[in-house]
């Protein structure tokens, strides 16, 4: 099944305990791979298995105190049978191939 993979850009809370705390909750989380914070923007990638999980981490992300609003600039359904290819990286990943967008309706 395709794996959902969302990039985000996370507007988080001007209070900054409030701000600090889901930084540290979203860091924490496996699903995410986050880049560097501009003030109150963080960019980030949410990677999943499958729909159902994908869902379990909006709900997660949206109820998530500091998380403001989620930008979605896009998701693509990545077909690739390799394990967690965002695991462990530090930076933004790169690929030989971008996965083709999801058609409308799909």
């Amino acid at each position: 099944a395709p794996m959902p993979v969302s990039s985000l850009v996370l507007h988080l809370n001007p209070q900054a305990e409030l701000r600090a705390r889901a930084l540290e909750e979203v860091a924490a989380h496996p699903a995410f791979l986050l880049g560097e914070p501009l003030e109150r923007l963080l960019p980030a990638a949410l990677e999943t298995a499958d729909e159902q999980e994908n869902k379990a981490c909006w709900r997660w992300l949206n109820a998530l105190p500091g998380v403001d609003f989620v930008e979605v600039l896009s998701v693509v359904f990545a077909t690739d049978p390799e394990p967690g290819p965002l695991e462990g990286s530090t930076a933004w990943p790169t690929r030989a191939q971008t996965p083709k967008r999801a058609r409308a309706g799909a």
